[in-house]
């Protein structure tokens, strides 16, 4: 795990894969569902052609069916009276049908399943342009920062909206947390890292987290900037080898935009 981030030779199948499977998650989010299916019949084409990458495409095509599952299943809860809260919670855990199928795809292929479940290794450096930090520095210095952005919104909310919002903010955020983190730095992550490279791991898990927002109606932009998120997650899963530290930054980071009032606004 402890690679130099060295750029290998582009291979532009895999990045073919790639690129159609971002656009994929797009089509599915907006449900442009004659899009998605072209692209999963280019996916299915070129699986067929090219047994050297099948596995990661077969990874993307069950990633986007699964999605399209996703969209399906709360398209379905969105037209029943549910409570919006309960609407939102049940959204964020029918992210498990991505999960289930890229957990199957792994067993149906016979590649190992990681999901860094294990304490983290604190003891590395992170090398941004000839300098380095410790990768504690590097996240702690991100968690406060984030914290800091978030407590005037907060603030403005007033007292009693923050009590009325304490429970669906720490229920929503652990789930949302947990599962995205499951899907983006769990088993894809380490998979793409096994099979291609880091650089190419990183886009593709934090584009596509970002992304994958747009079917909550998250602002095509706001959505790529989420990317940027996407890929500080990815960087401290990479260096310290566990998703934990990632999915606390993000339950905390989860926490701030319920209470300031972004999630149900």
């Amino acid at each position: 795990m402890e690679e130099p981030f060295t750029v290998r030779r582009v291979d532009f199948g895999k990045v073919g894969l790639a690129v159609l499977f971002l656009l994929g998650l797009v089509a599915g989010a907006f449900e442009w569902w004659l899009v998605l299916g072209v692209i999963l019949l280019l996916l299915v084409g070129l699986y067929a052609a090219n047994p050297r990458t099948r596995f990661i495409n077969a990874l993307y095509i069950a990633f986007l069916i699964g999605f399209a599952f996703f969209q399906f299943v709360n398209n379905w809860v969105a037209a029943t009276d549910i409570q919006r809260e309960w609407r939102i919670i049940f959204n964020r855990l029918s992210l498990s049908i991505i999960i289930l199928g890229l957990y199957i795809t792994h067993l149906l292929y016979k590649q190992p399943i990681s999901f860094f479940h294990q304490k983290p290794n604190w003891h590395t450096q992170l090398k941004l342009r000839g300098h380095a930090i410790p990768v504690f520095r590097f996240w702690f210095i991100g968690l406060i920062v984030n914290i800091a952005v978030y407590i005037p919104f907060i603030v403005m909310q007033g007292m009693e909206a923050v009590k009325s919002l304490l429970f669906f903010a720490l229920f929503f955020s652990l789930i949302n947390a947990v599962f995205e983190e499951l899907i983006w730095r769990g088993p894809l992550f380490s998979s793409l890292l096994r099979h291609t490279s880091i650089p190419y791991t990183l886009a593709v898990t934090s584009i596509g987290f970002g992304l994958l927002h747009l079917a909550i109606g998250i602002p095509f932009l706001i959505s790529l900037f989420f990317s940027i998120a996407g890929l500080f997650y990815g960087l401290v899963v990479y260096k310290t080898n566990s998703i934990y530290p990632g999915t606390l930054f993000h339950f905390v980071l989860n926490i701030g935009m319920v209470l300031s009032g972004w999630i149900l606004s």
